[in-house]
């Protein structure tokens, strides 16, 4: 009697033959595995080292970007102080207006890289103040009447005849300028740019809507949903793709949006809105001077001497020490301080340390990135000195406002100030401090 045939030698032979394939399968698989977990990890490292490469760059060109601030604020003290004095014919005072208007937007676009640099961190902290945005809006566009005159461009500024609300004020400014820049850039002659501000209501909760219009080329469809993009820039080869980016993140910041659409005009239509009531942010988001009868400078970082030539007679009982290694800006404070005060000199933070315990000023300026020894440590090393211990210091920096706060306080500094400070603001707290009321 045979066997059954799964009991055969055939079947045996099938069952193996069924067992290897089994086996091959199993390898083929986890093989195929093993090359997707490789490529998943060269793909990783790759991304880490793309990271590295684009952090390096940035941190680079932050440095760099933290380099300019010194030489641009000694172009543009000097530059206003001679259009504030006026000068001897038109064709200077053109000179002037145009080198004025360039070494700010020089200033814009290394404020813009720095920003980037923040919010890319999560370092970003916005300030709500209260404010007329419609008074804001009007000052801001101000800046760009020259261009609108030169190029034939109709200007049309629509705002509210006031609007009382709540906004960060460099915020709003760096997205509308860069807004109105663009606009501008893509308006040709006898075209029209338009910003127009609207008061609305979402949810109980007052909005502000601010578009600017253009009547250029426009933008086409295909690239609009990418126009946010970093580094992102279209046929615009002369665009670095990061502006528009940082405008979007910067709204974003301030809880609100950035909308394009094709305007009236027919070019391009941007409409930024932003939530405009104080519930609409949390407490360590509003902030509120304290002298609520003195508005903040519009436009931050302009410098201008003659603010500061309030009369008054120099004191040789009050000694004001300047601890900076840039040998330009070292003289430049001078002139802006030694009217008033007298006024010693150090070139870094080992040769402030010896004057600080030789002369004792009473009050101590110093640039924070200095060879040898730089700011801050200056301010450590006074406090542990019984002789300087209680000579007060302004630190001056061009880095995060938020990082150096903290490292000020810790350190033991009165104040800070980022470049490029107004010299009036820099009199102003020194006055606070060596007169006060």
């Amino acid at each position: 009697m045979s066997p059954p045939f799964w009991l055969t030698n055939w079947a045996y032979f099938i069952y193996l033959v069924i067992s290897l394939l089994i086996i091959i399968v199993f390898l083929l698989i986890l093989r195929n595995h093993e090359r997707l977990k490789h490529r998943i990890e060269l793909d990783r490292i790759q991304l880490e080292q793309e990271d590295k490469v684009h952090e390096f760059k940035l941190m680079f060109f932050t440095n760099i970007s933290h380099e300019f601030k010194t030489p641009l604020s000694l172009i543009i003290g000097p530059v206003n102080d001679l259009i504030k004095k006026g000068a001897i014919d038109e064709t200077q005072r053109f000179c002037f207006n145009i080198l004025s208007r360039n070494v700010n937007r020089m200033l814009y676009l290394v404020n813009q890289l720095l920003d980037f640099r923040k919010i890319t961190h999560g370092r970003y902290l916005i300030k709500v103040v209260e404010a007329d945005l419609s008074t804001f809006i009007n000052q801001v566009a101000d800046a760009f009447l020259w261009e609108a005159k030169q190029e034939k461009i109709s200007f049309n500024i629509l705002v509210p005849l006031a609007f009382e609300c709540y906004f960060d004020k460099d915020i709003i400014e760096k997205v509308i300028s860069n807004l109105l820049s663009n606009a501008f850039r893509a308006t040709k002659e006898n075209g029209i740019v338009e910003v127009e501000v609207k008061k609305i209501w979402k949810e109980s909760k007052q909005f502000a809507n601010i578009i600017i219009r253009d009547s250029g080329p426009g933008i086409p469809d295909e690239f609009k949903q990418r126009i946010f993009e970093l580094f992102f820039h279209g046929t615009n080869r002369g665009s670095s793709g990061v502006g528009l980016h940082l405008s979007d993140q910067l709204i974003r910041e301030h809880h609100g949006e950035l909308i394009l659409t094709d305007s009236s005009f027919g070019g391009a239509e941007f409409s930024v809105t932003i939530p405009v009531s104080r519930e609409s942010y949390e407490q360590n988001e509003i902030y509120v001077p304290q002298d609520p009868n003195s508005e903040e400078s519009l436009t931050q970082g302009i410098i201008t001497l003659s603010d500061t030539e309030t009369k008054g007679d120099k004191s040789d009982h009050e000694i004001v020490l300047i601890v900076e290694d840039n040998l330009d800006l070292r003289k430049y404070l001078t002139s802006c301080l030694n009217f008033r005060y007298k006024v010693f000199e150090a070139r870094n933070g080992i040769e402030g340390l010896s004057k600080a315990e030789k002369i004792q000023p009473d009050l101590i300026i110093s640039d924070i990135m200095m060879p040898e020894m730089d700011g801050l440590e200056v301010c450590r090393e006074l406090r542990k000195r019984e002789a300087t211990a209680n000579i007060p210091v302004i630190i001056l920096t061009s880095r995060g406002q938020r990082i150096v706060q903290e490292e000020a306080e810790t350190s033991g500094a009165v104040l800070y100030l980022t470049k490029p400070f107004s010299p009036s603001e820099l009199l102003s707290e020194a006055r606070r401090i060596l007169e006060p009321v």
